[in-house]
């Protein structure tokens, strides 16, 4: 998994069938090695790059669903948050339309992303991340700010276990599995 995730991996074996290269180069005086270490080392590395950026793992398809739910929520569509919402979550898709309706999202931001478990030999497939959010938008909701009142705001939420499985057509979805403390709420007056 490490070689599809990092380029690092890839540089270290490039240096190591560089480094081949020109032990046999010392060692037996025949150009022919080196030139053997260099195009093996650019050809890992060449290798290394396609991995890392164009091959899909599902390490990468839920980093990738979590940053697309923060970009759905930062558009304020209900819908396309709710569609990384799994069927069975019913509680999370009630919270996600409840919570939307209060505010206007303006910016959204995702930090200290770490995926912690995944497990493909589970059926479905699940796992688990951890990450810090960080939405800021304006709160019209009456009931917390008064009448009319558009109140601006940024959330902090860490979420220290978010559980998603994979779905039948291959998607990443949220499950009902996550825990979250809220370490800052500011707004505009409290700042």
């Amino acid at each position: 998994m490490i070689l599809t995730e990092s380029l690092i991996a890839w540089i270290v074996i490039a240096v190591a069938i560089a480094g081949i290269g020109v032990s046999f180069y010392k060692g037996l005086n025949k150009i022919a090695f080196l030139w053997g270490g260099l195009v093996g080392a650019v050809l890992a590395l060449a290798l290394g790059v396609v991995c890392v950026f164009f091959v899909q793992t599902d390490a990468k398809a839920v980093k990738k669903t979590i940053l697309d739910l923060a970009t759905a929520v930062r558009n304020n569509d209900v819908e396309a948050v709710c569609s990384f919402i799994a069927s069975t979550a019913t509680r999370t898709e009630r919270n996600a339309r409840f919570s939307m309706g209060l505010a206007k999202i303006e910016r959204t931001k995702i930090t200290d992303y770490r995926l912690i478990e995944l497990n493909q030999y589970t059926s479905p497939p699940k796992a688990i991340i951890a990450c810090r959010a960080t939405v800021s938008g304006t709160s019209s909701h009456s009931a917390t700010f008064g009448d009319g009142a558009n109140v601006p705001f940024t959330v902090i939420v860490a979420f220290t276990s978010v559980e998603l499985r994979k779905e039948e057509d291959g998607k990443w979805r949220v499950t009902d599995e996550c825990e979250f403390k809220y370490p800052g709420f500011a707004t505009e007056g409290s700042r």
